[in-house]
Protein backbone atom coordinates (compact mmCIF):
# COMPACT_ATOMS: atom_id res chain seq x y z
CA UNK A 1 0.00 0.00 0.00
CA UNK A 2 1.56 3.13 -1.34
CA UNK A 3 1.65 6.42 0.56
CA UNK A 4 0.86 9.89 -0.48
CA UNK A 5 0.59 13.64 0.57
CA UNK A 6 -2.04 15.35 -0.60
CA UNK A 7 -2.90 19.11 -0.43
CA UNK A 8 -6.35 20.12 -0.55
CA UNK A 9 -7.43 24.00 -0.78
CA UNK A 10 -10.97 25.31 -0.36
CA UNK A 11 -10.73 26.17 -3.99
CA UNK A 12 -10.37 22.39 -5.35
CA UNK A 13 -12.77 20.63 -3.11
CA UNK A 14 -16.74 21.35 -2.01
CA UNK A 15 -19.00 19.69 0.28
CA UNK A 16 -22.54 20.76 0.85
CA UNK A 17 -22.13 23.41 -1.96
CA UNK A 18 -19.31 25.35 0.13
CA UNK A 19 -16.03 25.17 -0.55
CA UNK A 20 -13.90 23.20 2.18
CA UNK A 21 -10.60 22.17 3.18
CA UNK A 22 -9.29 19.05 5.10
CA UNK A 23 -9.93 20.88 8.84
CA UNK A 24 -13.94 21.41 7.39
CA UNK A 25 -14.67 18.17 5.77
CA UNK A 26 -16.11 15.67 7.75
CA UNK A 27 -15.08 12.72 9.22
CA UNK A 28 -15.98 9.32 7.53
CA UNK A 29 -16.82 11.39 4.16
CA UNK A 30 -16.46 10.10 0.99
CA UNK A 31 -15.10 12.82 -1.79
CA UNK A 32 -14.26 12.75 -5.20
CA UNK A 33 -11.44 14.62 -6.64
CA UNK A 34 -10.44 15.48 -9.85
CA UNK A 35 -7.95 14.07 -11.51
CA UNK A 36 -7.31 15.95 -14.94
CA UNK A 37 -5.48 19.04 -13.92
CA UNK A 38 -3.31 17.40 -10.86
CA UNK A 39 0.25 15.73 -11.37
CA UNK A 40 -1.42 12.95 -12.83
CA UNK A 41 1.10 10.06 -12.46
CA UNK A 42 0.27 9.61 -8.80
CA UNK A 43 -3.60 10.93 -9.71
CA UNK A 44 -3.64 7.95 -11.99
CA UNK A 45 -2.17 5.29 -10.00
CA UNK A 46 -3.92 5.64 -6.68
CA UNK A 47 -5.04 2.43 -5.81
CA UNK A 48 -8.09 1.57 -3.25
CA UNK A 49 -7.06 1.31 0.27
CA UNK A 50 -3.39 4.02 -0.46
CA UNK A 51 -2.97 6.34 2.41
CA UNK A 52 -3.48 9.85 2.40
CA UNK A 53 -1.92 12.80 4.51
CA UNK A 54 -4.10 15.61 4.35
CA UNK A 55 -2.48 19.01 3.93
CA UNK A 56 -3.97 22.67 3.68
CA UNK A 57 -1.85 25.13 2.22
CA UNK A 58 -4.10 27.86 2.95
CA UNK A 59 -6.96 29.21 5.49
CA UNK A 60 -9.29 31.26 4.22
CA UNK A 61 -11.32 33.92 6.43
CA UNK A 62 -13.93 36.55 5.18
CA UNK A 63 -13.14 40.48 5.24
CA UNK A 64 -15.76 42.66 4.83
CA UNK A 65 -17.66 39.98 2.61
CA UNK A 66 -14.31 39.11 0.61
CA UNK A 67 -12.47 35.78 1.06
CA UNK A 68 -9.03 36.24 1.72
CA UNK A 69 -6.32 33.08 1.53
CA UNK A 70 -3.72 33.27 3.95
CA UNK A 71 -0.73 30.86 3.74
CA UNK A 72 -0.64 28.50 6.53
CA UNK A 73 0.49 24.82 5.64
CA UNK A 74 -0.80 22.65 7.95
CA UNK A 75 -1.76 18.76 8.11
CA UNK A 76 -5.15 17.77 10.19
CA UNK A 77 -6.17 14.39 8.00
CA UNK A 78 -5.93 10.81 7.05
CA UNK A 79 -7.86 9.60 4.07
CA UNK A 80 -8.06 6.02 2.38
CA UNK A 81 -8.20 6.03 -1.45
CA UNK A 82 -11.64 3.86 -1.73
CA UNK A 83 -12.51 4.20 -5.46
CA UNK A 84 -9.75 4.37 -7.88
CA UNK A 85 -9.51 6.44 -11.03
CA UNK A 86 -13.33 6.55 -12.67
CA UNK A 87 -15.42 9.21 -14.26
CA UNK A 88 -17.59 11.15 -11.69
CA UNK A 89 -20.52 12.70 -13.29
CA UNK A 90 -20.65 15.49 -10.43
CA UNK A 91 -17.42 16.84 -11.63
CA UNK A 92 -17.81 15.72 -15.19
CA UNK A 93 -13.93 14.45 -14.67
CA UNK A 94 -12.08 11.60 -14.01
CA UNK A 95 -11.84 11.33 -10.34
CA UNK A 96 -10.68 9.24 -7.39
CA UNK A 97 -12.86 9.12 -4.24
CA UNK A 98 -10.98 9.51 -0.75
CA UNK A 99 -12.56 9.21 2.23
CA UNK A 100 -11.39 11.05 5.90
CA UNK A 101 -10.45 8.34 8.32
CA UNK A 102 -8.79 10.60 10.84
CA UNK A 103 -8.90 14.09 11.87
CA UNK A 104 -6.35 15.32 14.63
CA UNK A 105 -5.27 19.34 15.62
CA UNK A 106 -3.39 20.88 12.51
CA UNK A 107 -0.04 20.76 13.07
CA UNK A 108 1.58 23.59 11.50
CA UNK A 109 4.27 22.02 9.02
CA UNK A 110 7.44 24.97 9.87
CA UNK A 111 10.55 24.73 8.71
CA UNK A 112 11.85 23.49 12.36
CA UNK A 113 9.55 20.50 11.88
CA UNK A 114 10.72 19.52 8.72
CA UNK A 115 14.35 20.38 9.29
CA UNK A 116 14.46 18.42 12.67
CA UNK A 117 12.47 15.80 11.79
CA UNK A 118 14.93 14.68 8.31
CA UNK A 119 12.25 15.56 6.02
CA UNK A 120 13.68 18.28 4.16
CA UNK A 121 14.24 16.35 1.16
CA UNK A 122 10.68 14.56 0.74
CA UNK A 123 8.61 15.05 -1.82
CA UNK A 124 6.00 17.37 -0.02
CA UNK A 125 8.70 19.68 1.02
CA UNK A 126 11.50 19.56 -1.33
CA UNK A 127 11.90 22.82 -3.50
CA UNK A 128 10.59 22.42 -6.89
CA UNK A 129 8.28 19.20 -5.91
CA UNK A 130 6.41 21.21 -2.91
CA UNK A 131 3.73 23.45 -5.25
CA UNK A 132 2.21 20.02 -6.52
CA UNK A 133 -0.75 19.04 -5.22
CA UNK A 134 0.15 15.12 -4.77
CA UNK A 135 3.59 13.84 -4.03
CA UNK A 136 4.57 10.61 -2.80
CA UNK A 137 5.73 9.82 0.58
CA UNK A 138 8.62 6.75 1.46
CA UNK A 139 7.73 4.43 4.25
CA UNK A 140 10.46 6.25 6.13
CA UNK A 141 8.88 9.55 5.31
CA UNK A 142 5.29 8.12 6.26
CA UNK A 143 6.13 7.18 9.81
CA UNK A 144 8.22 10.57 10.30
CA UNK A 145 4.87 12.12 9.66
CA UNK A 146 2.63 9.65 12.25
CA UNK A 147 5.67 10.18 14.34
CA UNK A 148 4.78 14.60 14.33
CA UNK A 149 1.69 13.90 14.53
CA UNK A 150 1.17 11.52 17.39
CA UNK A 151 3.87 14.00 19.44
CA UNK A 152 1.31 17.12 18.76
CA UNK A 153 -1.79 14.36 18.99
CA UNK A 154 -1.20 11.73 21.73
CA UNK A 155 -4.97 10.92 22.13
CA UNK A 156 -4.78 9.54 18.34
CA UNK A 157 -2.41 6.99 18.74
CA UNK A 158 -4.59 3.90 18.68
CA UNK A 159 -6.13 4.80 16.05
CA UNK A 160 -3.17 5.76 13.62
CA UNK A 161 -1.79 2.25 14.48
CA UNK A 162 -4.33 0.87 12.75
CA UNK A 163 -3.69 2.43 9.68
Amino acid sequence: MAKYYIKANRQEWKYNAQYTDWDNFPLSHEQDFATFTKSQLYWKGLKKGDIIIGHNSYISSNIKGKIKFSPLPRISAIAIVINEEHYSKSLDSDAVTLKKVIEFNPIKMSMDIINNNGLSNAEPFRLGTNRCTITKLSNEEFNKIINIIEQHNPNIKKELKKI
